[in-house]
C-alpha cells in the first residue's frame, strides 16, 4: 500500500465508517433536509395561482343544458339566465374545440351533456355526446337569438392569454409559463384563447381573443399564449361573453 494514502479515505463495508466519509455523509443528509423543502416551496410558488376552477365540476343532469347553439367564432350554448341570455362555452374531450362538426345545428335549440367546468362565474361544458335537437318555449328561444352586440371601443388590456378549458379547471395550474406547451396545443385544437387581466382603469377583464374581423384566432396568437402581454383591440360585449378583436401586431410581451 502507498504510504501517502490516508487510511481514513478507504471504506470497507464490514469495518467502522472512516471519519472523513462519515462527516461527508452527515453534510449531505443535512443539505438534503434543508434544500429539498426549500426547492419544493420555490416550485410551488413559481407555479402561480391555480385559481378556483373545478375539474371536473359536475356532470350535467337529466336532459342536460338546453339552449341555442352558435358555432362561430367558437362553440357557445346560450341558455336562459336570470339577467338574460347566458353564455356556456363548448369544447370536445381532450385538447379540442367543437370544430365544424355541428355547423348544421348552428342557430338551433339543442341539449348538451357532459362535464361542467366553472370558474368565477364563467361556465364551459366538455361534451360527452353530440348536441341533440331540443325545444324551448317560443319567447325564451327568440330571446336567446335576439342579443345585440355592443362595442366598448378601443381598449388597452394587460394580462395573460390562456386556453379557456384548462384555465376553468381542467388542468391545474391552468396558466403561466409552466402551462405554455399545453395551452398552445389546446388553442391549436380549437379551444378559445382568452385574455385574463385588467383594462387601463384596473377593472378585471376576461375576453375571448379573435381577429380583427371576429374570426377565430389561429397560429398568430400562439407565440403570446401563457405569456404576460399588453394587448390593444376592440372590446365587444355579447350577453355575458366578451370578445377582444385584435391582431399579432397589436400584442406585445411584457
Amino acid at each position: 500500500m502507498r504510504d501517502d494514502v490516508d487510511d481514513d479515505e478507504l471504506f470497507v463495508g464490514y469495518l467502522k465508517t472512516p471519519p472523513r466519509t462519515l462527516r461527508f455523509v452527515r453534510v449531505v443528509i443535512l443539505a438534503a433536509v434543508v434544500l429539498v423543502p426549500a426547492i419544493a416551496a420555490l416550485l410551488v410558488l413559481g407555479a402561480g395561482d391555480t385559481g378556483h376552477g373545478v375539474a371536473p365540476a359536475v356532470q350535467t343532469e337529466g336532459d342536460g343544458l338546453v339552449g341555442r347553439l352558435e358555432t362561430a367564432p367558437y362553440g357557445v350554448l346560450w341558455i336562459p339566465g336570470e339577467r338574460g341570455p347566458e353564455a356556456v362555452l363548448l369544447v370536445s374531450q381532450g385538447k379540442f374545440g367543437i370544430g365544424s362538426g355541428f355547423d348544421a345545428l348552428d342557430g338551433t335549440i339543442v341539449s348538451v351533456r357532459g362535464l361542467i367546468l366553472e370558474r368565477d362565474g364563467q361556465r364551459m361544458v366538455e361534451l360527452g355526446a353530440p348536441p341533440q335537437p331540443a325545444e324551448l318555449e317560443g319567447d325564451v328561444a327568440r330571446s336567446l337569438g335576439e342579443r345585440a352586440e355592443r362595442s366598448e371601443g378601443e381598449v388597452l388590456l394587460t394580462g395573460e392569454i390562456v386556453d379557456e378549458k384548462c384555465w376553468l379547471g381542467r388542468m391545474r395550474p391552468g396558466g403561466g409559463r409552466t402551462h405554455r406547451a399545453c395551452a398552445q396545443l389546446c388553442v391549436t385544437g380549437g379551444i378559445p384563447p382568452v385574455l385574463v387581466g385588467v383594462d387601463a382603469e384596473g377593472h378585471d377583464v376576461r375576453a375571448v381573443v379573435v381577429d380583427a374581423e371576429g374570426a377565430p384566432s389561429t397560429e398568430w396568437v400562439l407565440p403570446f399564449v401563457a405569456e404576460p402581454v399588453r394587448l390593444h383591440g376592440e372590446l365587444v360585449r355579447d350577453g355575458t361573453l366578451s370578445y377582444v378583436r385584435t391582431s399579432a401586431a397589436q400584442i406585445e410581451r411584457l
